[in-house]
């Protein structure tokens, strides 16, 4: 009973420390992925008055478009592709954004990369709700190191309110330093 109450300070701590980072996360990503999630849309279906003005102004900027997608040099925002720095709805690169992300840095809905931040984010350096990876942070990770704010969170070295784990409190400590005030070293 007395180790119990030692503990409990520990994890609201935890939480306290850890809410303000998660909810700063999730206003920017949802913010980026509605940005990308609407002009996309409105690039696929030219038809719509928005559209036409959206995709001129990328034209007056010397961009092509071919009805699914915009070309800036080596960006493109629309649907369906791959390109070095892909925007847009189930698209593949180097850096891809938006919904069904896949490529060496992937952010958005279901991202799929070595680094991966978003919803279902999968891949060895993985951050957002629901994320599996080697590294996993967020309100459900899952990994060998995960640092989870929700119970549900699984991992051979688990970082969250209710089991610090020494291996996980010395990983975590040296990357993420605002969180070490937080943490009990028991």
């Amino acid at each position: 009973m007395q180790e119990n109450m030692q503990k409990m300070p520990n994890a609201i701590s935890f939480m306290k420390t850890f809410r303000p980072y998660m909810l700063v996360g999730i206003i920017i990503y949802t913010f980026l992925i509605s940005i990308v999630t609407f002009i996309s849309i409105c690039v696929s279906m030219p038809d719509w008055q928005i559209s036409k003005r959206i995709i001129s102004l990328f034209m007056d900027a010397g961009a092509i478009s071919d009805g699914n997608m915009v070309r800036f040099g080596m960006f493109v925002i629309g649907l369906n592709h791959a390109s070095i720095i892909a925007a847009g709805v189930n698209v593949a690169g180097v850096i891809a954004s938006g919904t069904n992300a896949g490529g060496v840095v992937a952010i958005g809905i279901n991202a799929v990369g070595p680094i991966a931040i978003g919803v279902n984010a999968f891949g060895i350096i993985a951050i957002g709700c629901s994320a599996f990876g080697v590294v996993a942070i967020g309100k459900y990770a899952f990994g060998i190191y995960s640092l989870s704010y929700s119970p549900k969170g699984r991992g051979k070295h688990l970082l969250a309110p209710h089991r610090q784990d020494p291996e996980a409190i010395d990983f975590f400590r040296r990357w993420l330093p605002k969180l070490s005030s937080s943490l009990s070293t028991q």
